[in-house]
Parts: structure tokens; sequence; C-alpha cells
């Protein structure tokens, strides 16, 4: 039931309920899904006083969660996230490192290049000097 009911606040963004979401995000013992809708929803809006808690969150995280609060952080357009989003770039999940590349353009600033992923040659370097 309070799933249903944090989805449908989510579609309707009420600005009037982001200090519930803001709650629902602080509530460590809350199942992940609702507290993902509440990352949703603060991002969606805007809403500024939770940035220090999507940071938190973000620190703790991972898979779809830390994605969600990396959305967030984009979506609050905030300068300071980039410092926190930057080691995101580095991620070993490549949905992270992209969510990390797109928040920090939506907040206006130019990432700094993926390192690409080291490539392994398809024949060996002792046969490749050989050619």
């Amino acid at each position: 039931m309070r799933y249903w009911a944090a989805k449908a606040l989510e579609f309707n963004s009420d600005p009037r309920a982001a200090g519930k979401f803001l709650e629902i995000l602080n509530d460590r013992k809350r199942v992940n899904n609702i507290r993902e809708i509440a990352v949703s929803v603060l991002g969606k809006l805007k809403y500024q006083p939770a940035k220090d808690v999507l940071v938190e969150v973000l620190a703790e995280s991972r898979g779809e969660m830390k994605i969600h609060c990396i959305k967030a952080l984009g979506q609050l357009g905030d300068v300071s996230a980039v410092a926190v989003l930057n080691p995101c770039l580095q991620d070993p999940d490549r949905h992270v490192k992209e969510a990390a590349r797109e928040a920090i353009i939506n907040i206006g600033m130019a990432p700094p290049a993926l390192t690409p992923h080291p490539v392994t040659p398809l024949v060996p370097s002792a046969i490749q000097t050989s050619l």
C-alpha cells in the first residue's frame, strides 16, 4: 500500500510532499523501492534541502539506488555535487558511469573523459610484431 501511495505522489510531484519524501529517504529501515521513489521525487522537485541526504545515501548505496541518487543530484543542479559525482565516473558499473556523466552535464558542467576500458588484442603481441 505504501509503495503505491508513494508511486502516485511520484507522478504528481506535489512540492508540498517534498518534506515527507525526505523523511522516507532518511528512514534506512524502509524498503529500498520506496526510498528510490523518494529520491526520484526529490530530484524532480529540485528539493535543495535533500542534497546532503542524497550524498549520504549515494555513498552507502549500490545498483539502482546509487543510480537514482546520481540522477537526483543532477536534477538539483547544484555545482557542489560535481565533486561527489566525479568518482562515480570510475565506477565498475557502466550504468552508474553513464548516470554520473549525464548528471554532471545536467548540472551544466563538462564531465572529464571517461577512462576507456582496456582492449585485449585479438592477435597475441608476439604474432603482431612478426606481421
